[in-house]
């Protein structure tokens, strides 16, 4: 279970604010701390004038990580928000990350329009992911094309890490960030739709360091921010980006996807 608590207040003290204690009304002042106790991940970002993300996470059981295609669970951190288009009871967007023996291999999918159909065709194309993410991506993206021809089609985007490189191939608008400490570079995608029409599929690669993060999202959040407008953000969980980057860069038009990866070994 997690819990992300995203306000756009006046923003507070954070080391005082877990302080069993404290308070600024007249209740206890436990809450906050009770919530950091009960957590196995939690996490807090507040600036002043700009509000406040929480994070709290709860695992149902401590996973094993022993099976020799799992890797350590100290080599990424994750975040995601996946929110349906307001109005609309399911998202037609979808994404899912899966652990190799080489490191992770990811994908995010944007189902063409809103609703049920695109929710379908984003289904679908998560199907394809799962029962074949182990496969060079575009071989990944080829099945992926040819499942959807029955759909509306999607954007979709593939992308695998093995130790300091990543492999991606992007068809439509999905956007995805390599977020270095000193630099941020766009990974491009084709221009097409899965399941409706594809050029020819060119797998890509690139550096993959030490503290990078990747940021994936789709369209319904604006491709405006930059990290350096939220100081210290490096040094939180990728669900705590996450949700800074729904906050204020969300359209408001439609679903929304924002994934944030970050390598820590």
């Amino acid at each position: 279970i997690e819990i992300l608590s995203i306000d756009s207040g006046p923003g507070m003290d954070e080391g005082l604010a877990i302080k069993d204690g404290f308070t600024t009304g007249t209740t206890p002042g436990t809450g906050l701390g009770a919530v950091k106790r009960q957590s196995d991940v939690f996490d807090i970002y507040s600036s002043q004038e700009k509000g406040t993300v929480i994070l709290s996470r709860i695992y149902s059981q401590k996973k094993s990580y022993q099976a020799t295609e799992e890797i350590s669970k100290d080599e990424f951190e994750i975040g995601a928000i996946n929110i349906p288009m307001r109005g609309e009871f399911v998202s037609g967007d979808a994404w899912c990350v899966r652990e190799t023996t080489q490191g992770l291999a990811v994908t995010v999918v944007d189902g063409l329009g809103h609703g049920p159909l695109a929710n379908e065709a984003a289904e679908k194309a998560l199907h394809v992911f799962v029962e074949n993410y182990r496969a060079p991506v575009s071989e990944v993206m080829q099945k992926v094309h040819t499942d959807l021809r029955v759909s509306r089609g999607a954007a979709v985007f593939l992308l695998s890490t093995d130790k300091n490189e990543i492999s991606f191939i992007g068809v439509g608008n999905i956007a995805v960030v390599l977020q270095t400490p000193i630099k941020a570079k766009v990974l491009s995608s084709q221009n097409g739709t899965a399941g409706l029409r594809i050029g020819t599929l060119k797998t890509l690669q690139d550096e993959w360091q030490l503290d990078d993060y990747l940021v994936f999202h789709s369209d319904g959040l604006s491709s405006r921010w930059k990290m350096q407008d939220y100081p210290g953000i490096s040094n939180r969980h990728p669900s705590i980006l996450a949700g800074l980057l729904f906050r204020d860069f969300d359209r408001g038009s439609d679903d929304t996807t924002v994934i944030v990866v970050r390598r820590l070994k």
